[in-house]
Parts: structure tokens; sequence; C-alpha cells
């Protein structure tokens, strides 16, 4: 069992397919279910005191295979290191920044993610938008959110007038990130992913799918495809 004292702090859990998995574990304030949310690299989980690590790895398990194991080799930002902007790797670096290569953050900030989200949300913003107005749609009035999500890129909530996306999108490039804002304000005509759903979808992104595949395979700017 989960001792209560010892539940927050990282373990190794290793898998089936050989790899190991850094988990850091936390203890739920509310609710009674065991859940998981990947990050890059690392994944975050939720337990109760009565919680087994039996538990922790099968939901690990399901998770990473759900996913295809893309949220876990495909890293969009190395500490210190550097962290993929609109598809372009940049250095990361503290002060003022010397060229477009560079991401630069204020030297009082401990974590680049703080910057990288706050340019992704007005990029968000201006670019669903634009592509809404494409569409025939007048978005002005809907809140566009962004979060950490373990299931989808984006979500549209059309009857409380919402779309939410993950800020790990600001990571591929251009033409990718378009086609998830695609997806999502095709839901404002059709709900479900039907055939009605698709040929409008295609009728504003008959590339939808080769871009999916390069998201769903992590592939940014400059790599090999």
């Amino acid at each position: 069992m989960i001792d209560k004292r010892k539940s927050l702090g990282c373990r190794d859990f290793p898998l089936r397919d050989g790899r190991t998995i850094p988990v850091h574990l936390y203890l739920r304030t509310s609710g009674r279910s065991l859940s998981i949310r990947l990050a890059y690299g690392e994944v975050d989980c939720y337990v109760r005191p009565y919680h087994t690590m039996e538990q922790v790895r099968k939901l690990l398990e399901k998770a990473v295979s759900k996913r295809k194991g893309f949220y876990l080799d495909r890293p969009f930002y190395k500490e210190e290191e550097y962290l993929f902007c609109l598809g372009k790797k940049r250095k990361i670096v503290y002060g003022k920044s010397n060229g477009e290569d560079e991401f630069a953050i204020r030297t009082n900030c401990k974590n680049p993610m703080t910057r990288f989200r706050s340019l992704f949300q007005e990029y968000i913003e201006e670019r669903t938008k634009e592509i809404g107005k494409r569409m025939g749609w007048d978005l002005s009035g809907y809140r566009i959110r962004t979060g950490l999500f373990l299931s989808y890129y984006g979500c549209c909530f059309p009857t409380k007038k919402q779309i939410k996306f993950d800020y790990r999108l600001f990571a591929y490039e251009p033409r990718i990130i378009d086609s998830v804002i695609y997806h999502e304000v095709t839901h404002l005509f059709e709900k479900g992913h039907n055939d009605r759903f698709y040929r409008i979808l295609y009728l504003y992104c008959p590339d939808y799918d080769r871009l999916n595949d390069l998201l769903a395979r992590g592939v940014f700017e400059g790599e090999t495809i």
C-alpha cells in the first residue's frame, strides 16, 4: 500500500516493453479514483492511500498504450538546453535573445514553460479566431483556453462557447497546429466524428490526415519525416 507520508515523490515504474518511466505520485485531496496525467518524459499520478503500486503500474501501461508512447518519447522541452517553438528548435537563454534561434526568458523566471504557455495563449487565441472567420464562425465571444491534457490536443464545447488546446501544441509547426484548430472548429458544425464532419474538415484542411499523422509521431519542423 502507498504510505500517506511518502505519497509525494517520484518512483520508477518498469513497463512490459522494457522501458522505465518515472512517475510523480501525489495524494488526492478529493475523489476516490486513481488518475494519471502524462507529460513529455514524466508522468503525474494522483492516488489515495489505499491504492497499490500494481494498480498504478496497470493504469500507466494502459495510458502509454493508448497514446502509442509518443507523449513519453517525443520531448518538446529539455530543461536548460532547448525547446521547440512553432516547430523550430530554440536554445533557452536567460535575459535578452540575440537571435531567432534563441528562446529568451527573464532571469527571475523559474520555469521557461511560464512564457511558453503565455506565448501559446496569445498565438492560439488569434489563430483560432482567424480560422473560425474563414469557416464562417465569429469566435469573438468564445473562450479559448489552454492546459495540459491526457487524451487530446484540442476539445470543443459548443454549448459553453469554449475551445481548449494542449499548450504542447506550440512545439509543432504552424500547419500542424492549424489542423487541430480546423478539427475543433468543425465540431461547431457537427458534434460527432461522422461523414459530414470529415467532409467539412477536408474541405478546409485537405491534408488533415497527413498532418494528424505527423502530430501523432511527434514530428517537428526540420526533423526527418
